[in-house]
């Protein structure tokens, strides 16, 4: 009566060892990245195609809505220059009527 042959016997030991050997080569898992250090009170950081949150700091905390005239000056720099173009700020303070200055003082520079 014939036992198995001694091929047939080491195929499921060589599948196992295979095995064994993928999952001790594999590289181990990237750790994710650490938390970025802001200074604002809350953050989030959403993937545009994906609709998934990438990074939430005080996600939840009800806060006051950034000026809206502070958004709209950077939206506008944005659309205007390149990030690596120096901006020189050309108003005067009597142009800044009824406006947050945002702390800017003419002739400064930003970069």
């Amino acid at each position: 009566m014939g036992s198995r042959p001694a091929r047939a016997r080491a195929t499921p030991l060589l599948a196992v060892l295979l095995a064994l050997a993928a999952l001790v080569a594999a590289p181990a898992a990237a750790a994710p990245p650490a938390a970025p250090d802001i200074s604002a009170q809350a953050a989030v950081v959403i993937d545009d195609d994906t609709g998934a949150v990438l990074f939430a700091q005080n996600a939840h905390v009800l806060l006051p809505p950034a000026s809206l005239t502070k958004i709209l000056t950077a939206v506008v720099t944005l659309e205007r220059t390149y990030l690596s173009q120096p901006v020189r700020v050309r108003a005067e303070w009597d142009e800044l009527y009824d406006s947050s200055i945002m702390g800017l003082t003419a002739g400064e520079v930003l970069s």
